[in-house]
């Protein structure tokens, strides 16, 4: 009896320190304010999980709210014809840019520009921006993301039209999220390039075509681009 006592207080010991520790690790890892802007801190994009209000995000500054439209030319009418809209584009206007401080995992990946795109029922799908440095290319930054996200890395086929382009591309999928990555191994005009997107996993693709509204980047979507 004695025995299983003293087994009981060591399993109750063992929960108690994990418990411990896993506060200790929560409470190392700041929490995001609600809003963008001036004043309420900086804001780690890692931590979005698609199930935030868009509108309420942006309710501190100043922004810029685009369509992305499914639409063509007509010839006979001589107009543009939108047969529907697609989703939704959020920035931080130009005035207010310099108040918000996003990044996304690391301060060392940062950038103030990011678009937040939202299907047209406003829910919130997708982020995106696109950063260049001279002082090398962004192998640290991929480094920090991989050593997070590491069990969720997809290996992706070679792309000639990537490679010609002298850049590499990374994607890991978690089962919440889709993070990719395109990233330049050379300089162009004297700069490095990354182009990063993160998208809800759970999106229907086919309402709301990511590719078509990012830039520098192209997340892959089915198996004809994974190995």
């Amino acid at each position: 009896m004695k025995n299983l006592s003293m087994k009981h207080h060591l399993v109750v010991l063992l929960a108690v320190l994990n418990l411990l520790v896993f506060q200790s690790c929560q409470s190392q890892t700041p929490k995001n304010p609600q809003h963008l802007g001036e004043g309420t801190g900086d804001f780690d994009l890692d931590q979005l999980t698609f199930k935030e209000d868009v509108n309420a995000l942006f309710s501190k500054v100043n922004y810029i709210k685009l369509p992305h439209k499914d639409a063509f030319y007509d010839k006979v009418k001589k107009e543009e014809v939108i047969r529907d809209t697609l989703a939704f584009e959020y920035k931080v206007s130009k005035a207010d840019r310099a108040k918000v401080n996003t990044y996304f995992l690391d301060k060392s990946l940062n950038h103030r520009m990011v678009f937040f795109f939202v299907d047209k029922k406003n829910q919130f799908k997708a982020f995106s921006f696109f950063a260049s440095k001279k002082d090398g290319d962004f192998s640290k930054q991929i480094e920090l993301i991989d050593k997070k996200y590491k069990k969720y890395k997809v290996n992706l086929k070679p792309d000639k039209r990537r490679d010609f382009a002298d850049a590499k591309a990374y994607q890991w999928e978690s089962p919440d999220k889709i993070i990719s990555v395109t990233m330049s191994t050379k300089p162009a005009d004297g700069e490095y390039t990354m182009g990063l997107t993160v998208v809800d996993k759970k999106t229907d693709f086919k309402k709301f075509p990511i590719n078509q509204f990012i830039y520098g980047n192209s997340v892959c979507l089915d198996n004809t681009c994974k190995e």
